[in-house]
């Protein structure tokens, strides 16, 4: 019986996908997006914060501005109107006061980009401007003799001065407002950010674990039942199967294991079989030589008598003359087993006349008791025609005892791409399953009279022409021996 081979076992398994990379891959890539995410929202987080603190930075700027700003016009008013009153000194102060307040204002007009606070800011140019028109004509008439401005001329400058301080209190109380709202825009982000944090901390462990425990119950617990039934076969047990139904690595690594050990045990019996007929040769090789020359001295000397006894005598030499012969017959099987088993010359050997040959030579030996015996097909093998013979023969020798006078035996030579086979066939009720798997083992027989090496010795012959002998057993009972030897077509042995 054929076993599987090395490159069978570690073949693909077919039926199975290959899942388990890419659930350590999609474990691993979930656990990386978990923290990449946390990362990411904690980075936005802190980035909005910062985003928010540059803003207030940028309105305690403008703040700042604007008070030095409103200083600036405080100043360039108060030169102004010292300046009307009569005061000329105050006319340098005045100017560098002005140009002071257009430079900040413009300063602020490039910070500044709210829209109400952009107003106020032009009504304060506009005003700043006007008051400054007003200060050119009282500088029109200047000397020595200049008056100080007209009440209405006052009145009017009071009028402006009151919308400018008004506008400058609007724009510094609005920029004042704005930071405080960024203030509490900062104290949201940094209490959802902590928050984020927070969660992230407290469930990327708790994820992280159910990943473990899913991984665990995926790979880790294949991984004890691959491992505990690789203990049990390296202890000897052989008939250990993994039941790993999954549809992944681990399930064709089952799968293959069963096979493995399927194969073990084939190639362990086939040892076992070996060892007993390396057994039996070394047996033979010191028992044979010892008993076949007494058996051929008896076997001679009842001979020569037998026929000059007659009555109960003779009865009685002619059992020890069967006897002899019987015990001659082991002994001759022990010297085929003991004998190398490579035969040295092969030649093209056409099975249909050898099987013809068996057929009539089993006609002849039985007699009336024989079954039909029936030749089928064609086929010529590469062996020894004797050694081939002797095959064949003990094979139809023994479905013809099984078969009976009333049965049937059938020999169909069958010729396959690189092989012979041989299937001798009969319909004597079949071989019990139990006695199949021992019924190529040295003296084990079934016959009253057998010696039980028939078999052995023919399968070994077999074995050295490079084929094999199988049993089976077909749906109606009825037993078959298939003899596969090497097609001669097909090279030497």
């Amino acid at each position: 019986m054929s076993t599987p081979s090395i490159p069978d076992l570690v073949g693909s398994a077919p039926g199975h996908r290959f899942d388990t990379r890419r659930r350590l891959f999609a474990a691993f890539l979930v656990i990386a997006a978990v923290f990449a995410v946390a990362f990411w929202s904690q980075l936005a987080g802190l980035r909005r914060i910062e985003d928010r603190l540059g803003q207030l930075q940028e309105h305690d700027q403008q703040a700042r501005l604007t008070v030095e700003f409103e200083n600036a016009i405080e100043s360039q008013l108060a030169h102004q109107a010292q300046f009307m009153a009569g005061d000329d000194t105050q006319l340098a102060g005045y100017r560098e006061a002005r140009a002071r307040a257009v430079q900040l204002l413009a300063e602020l007009d490039r910070r500044v980009d709210e829209p109400e606070a952009d107003a106020w800011l032009a009504e304060i140019r506009e005003t700043t401007a006007e008051l400054d028109r007003l200060l050119q004509r009282e500088m029109a008439p200047a000397g020595p003799g200049r008056k100080p401005g007209s009440a209405a001329t006052h009145d009017k400058t009071a009028a402006l001065v009151h919308r400018v301080e008004t506008n400058v209190d609007r724009v510094f109380g609005f920029l004042r407002a704005e930071p405080m709202k960024y203030h509490e825009k900062v104290k949201t982000l940094e209490r959802s950010t902590l928050r984020l944090g927070t969660l992230f901390f407290i469930g990327t462990p708790i994820f992280a674990l159910a990943i473990a425990v899913y991984l665990s119950r995926s790979i880790a617990r294949p991984l004890a039942v691959l491992g505990e039934g690789a203990s049990r076969v390296a202890s000897g047990d052989l008939a250990t199967r993994i039941d790993l139904s999954t549809r992944d690595e681990f399930g064709a690594l089952a799968s293959k294991f069963n096979a493995m050990t399927t194969a073990l045990k084939e190639q362990q019996e086939k040892l076992v079989q070996a060892e007993k007929l390396a057994s039996l040769g070394r047996l033979a090789a010191g028992v044979a030589h010892e008993l076949n020359n007494p058996l051929q001295v008896m076997l001679g000397y009842i001979s020569l008598d037998r026929h000059r006894v007659r009555g109960e005598i003779g009865k009685h030499l002619a059992a020890v003359e069967r006897e002899a012969i019987r015990c001659q017959e082991i002994v001759e099987g022990l010297l085929q087993l003991s004998r190398p088993a490579i035969p040295i010359v092969v030649e093209p050997v056409d099975l249909r006349e050898v099987a013809e040959e068996v057929a009539s030579a089993l006609r002849m030996a039985l007699g009336e008791t024989q079954p039909a015996i029936a030749v089928e097909g064609q086929g010529t093998a590469l062996g020894t025609r004797g050694k081939l013979r002797q095959v064949v023969f003990n094979l139809a020798k023994n479905a013809a005892e099984a078969a009976g006078g009333t049965g049937r035996v059938r020999i169909e030579v069958i010729a396959l791409d690189s092989v012979v086979r041989v299937v001798v066939s009969d319909t004597g009720g079949g071989i019990p399953a139990a006695l199949r798997a021992r019924i190529f083992e040295p003296f084990f027989t079934t016959k009253a009279t057998g010696t039980g090496l028939g078999l052995p010795m023919a399968r070994a012959i077999a074995n050295a022409l490079g084929g094999d002998i199988e049993v089976g057993q077909d749906e109606a009972s009825d037993a078959h021996f298939t003899l596969r030897v090497p097609r001669a077509e097909h090279g030497g042995a």
